[in-house]
């Protein structure tokens, strides 16, 4: 399904094929041509210019380095996000898919685990402000900005209603990405609730996104600090399957609010 490797390698491969994209545009017209590609960093010579256009959905994902538990890798919410926002692109008529940002506002508390990164706050609106306005400057209208750490969430939103203000033709959409697979429609795959920090819900799609890293049969639960403080719930109950079923729910949510505003969309 992939057509990189893992996310996070993903978004540090890219930025300087980005660079070379957004530069003068150099190629033949049958590169210009396209290709069926959607990933931005993919894009060779004339084939991003081609692709930006009022038709097109720019999505970008955006994630975090953190400590997530026992259970779940420090990159999970990168992972996540970017198996998220690549099945919901492939559900899309026209689209260009961002790298990951993968450096988000990691909680002080988070913060006392060794591994775990952060960015001030202003800094990462900054980042996630001009990534936008450079899109905007191409001549892009449409974007969905896909969140996959809860710590991103409340300056992801400002920094989208202050864009809104300024530009006022533009289909923004700011989405915190575990909010389209709720509580309610995942009650009957766990015996207790799988939200919450290096909990189940996490810890399930990260076995999907990030296959191979975690081996939940070799981890002792009741004896890792931190359940109910830093981690939460009962990740032990997570599995690839159910990381299957709150992906397709995500993704049909998601879509499905894409098509409702006008975006066209496949199968849906």
């Amino acid at each position: 399904m992939r057509e990189t490797g893992s996310p996070f390698l993903y978004a540090m491969q890219s930025v300087l094929a980005i660079l070379v994209v957004s530069a003068f545009g150099v190629g033949s017209a049958a590169l210009a041509q396209n290709t069926g590609k959607i990933l931005l960093g993919d894009m060779v010579g004339l084939e991003a210019q081609q692709r930006f256009s009022d038709d097109t959905l720019f999505i970008l994902p955006f994630g975090d380095i953190e400590f997530h538990g026992p259970a779940a890798p420090f990159g999970t919410d990168n992972y996540n996000v970017g198996e998220l926002a690549e099945r919901v692109a492939r559900r899309v008529d026209s689209v260009l898919l961002l790298p990951i940002m993968p450096f988000g506002i990691t909680p002080p508390e988070i913060m006392r685990h060794a591994g775990s990164l952060t960015l001030k706050e202003d800094t990462f609106k900054a980042v996630a402000r001009e990534l936008l306005e450079s899109l905007i400057s191409h001549k892009a209208r449409k974007f969905l900005v896909i969140n996959g750490h809860g710590g991103n969430t409340k300056p992801l939103k400002e920094v989208c209603a202050e864009i809104e203000k300024t530009h006022t033709d533009l289909f923004l959409k700011c989405t915190f990405w575990i909010e389209y697979a709720p509580d309610k429609d995942l009650k009957d795959l766990f015996t207790v609730s799988p939200a919450g920090h290096g909990a189940a819900r996490e810890v399930a799609s990260a076995l999907v996104s990030r296959p191979g890293v975690v081996d939940l049969k070799t981890i002792d639960f009741s004896n890792f600090p931190g359940r109910d403080t830093i981690w939460h719930g009962k990740p032990e109950e997570a599995s690839k399957e159910k990381g299957e079923k709150i992906f397709e729910l995500a993704v049909r949510n998601i879509v499905t609010m894409l098509k409702q505003n006008g975006i066209k969309v496949k199968g849906y």
